[in-house]
């Protein structure tokens, strides 16, 4: 995998580099790794059941193409399927705090995002 020289700025092409070799196995195949969901910071993305989900506090999110579309109680203790790459993950769990969908912050009782 490249890597940028550690004593300068990596450039947008290097960063690019790195995320692409972590985003992709091969040619339209996604490279995933597995993780313990409670390892996971917010801002993660997960594969369950199908659908990627969104790791957000004590819930998950179900990602869709119109925003987020259902909420469910976070699993613990439990190995998932991690679709965020893992320098991606680092900066999350390094405090960086991503831009969200406006649906990420509605929801109702039932669980269903409004």
């Amino acid at each position: 995998m490249p890597t940028a020289p550690p004593h300068r700025a990596a450039s947008a092409d290097a960063i690019d580099s790195i995320l692409h070799a972590e985003r992709r196995s091969r040619p339209f195949q996604k490279r995933t790794h597995v993780a313990t969901i409670d390892a996971l910071p917010d801002g993660t993305y997960i594969a369950m059941e199908g659908q990627a989900w969104l790791v957000m506090d004590d819930a998950l999110l179900a990602w869709s193409g119109d925003g987020y579309t259902h909420r469910r109680r976070r699993p613990r203790d439990i190995d998932m399927t991690v679709l965020t790459p893992p320098s991606i993950v680092a900066l999350l769990r390094a405090g960086y705090q991503p831009g969200l969908h406006p649906t990420a912050y509605t929801t109702d009782n039932s669980g269903a995002l409004a």
